[in-house]
């Protein structure tokens, strides 16, 4: 079924075509993204899979990156940079981003220093869930063990009740059976929810160079982005 905004632009299309006699083109509207990842998300993997899936002029993307960071540090009163740097990532469709560009950073620091993060708001998640308004949460986080999957996904539900929920898993590396059981009990039955593999895309041998500008880290965060693209776009267009 045709989302209601779809109609909408079909038909002031549809009615600009017939005043002016000349072609019109409906440019979809962008989809509010919020990305939640720890350090690979801070790091060059980060870097290239965001620009990735800002390249395809879809979405507005908010995205918080902890190094370090589980599930359960995403959900504390104060986020706080605890272990290894953060990035606070945005754009906006239409953000010309040059090949040597970083994607803008609007919150950021490269060591631990036990700082907030997210001065804007309060340091608090739920705050920047319901600023945001995210249509899809994208969550990249598992890795490390630290978990509170189900309060993480209560609390930008809380926000923002409409949220969809795609969580990319772990890559592969020693323990990921555990890691990934752990994420699959908490999204189970819960049909706002979709899990994405990775572990296919990366090892543990590779792993520590996603925080570098390293080949590797371009590669598989292209691909990565490659991989959950289809899914973020027509579970929009579905809805």
């Amino acid at each position: 079924m045709k989302s209601a905004a779809f109609l909408v632009c079909m038909i002031c299309c549809l009615c600009l075509k017939g005043q002016s006699g000349e072609k019109v083109v409906c440019h979809p509207r962008p989809i509010p993204l919020m990305i939640l990842g720890d350090s690979h998300m801070v790091g060059y993997w980060g870097e290239y899979f965001h620009r990735k899936l800002h390249e395809t002029g879809r979405f507005n993307i908010l995205n918080v990156a902890i190094g370090g960071a589980g599930s359960r540090h995403f959900i504390q009163k104060k986020l706080t940079n605890h272990c290894c740097g953060y990035k606070i990532r945005r754009t906006w469709v239409g953000d010309v981003l040059e090949s040597g560009d970083h994607v803008r950073r609007i919150e950021m620091s490269s060591v631990g220093d036990k700082s907030g993060v997210g001065a804007d708001w309060n340091y608090r998640l739920d705050s920047m869930v319901a600023y945001w308004q995210p249509e899809i949460v994208l969550i990249a986080l598992g890795s490390n063990r630290i978990d509170a999957h189900e309060d993480l996904i209560e609390l930008i539900r809380g926000a923002c009740p409409k949220a969809r929920i795609v969580w990319l898993s772990p890559f592969n590396r020693m323990g990921f059976e555990v890691r990934l059981n752990s994420i699959e009990r908490c999204i189970k039955g819960k049909s706002y929810c979709t899990l994405v593999r990775m572990d296919d895309l990366a090892g543990h041998d590779t792993l520590l160079t996603f925080h570098l500008g390293s080949y590797s880290a371009r590669k598989v965060g292209l691909k990565s982005a490659e991989r959950v693209l289809p899914l973020l776009i027509d579970g929009v267009n579905h809805n």
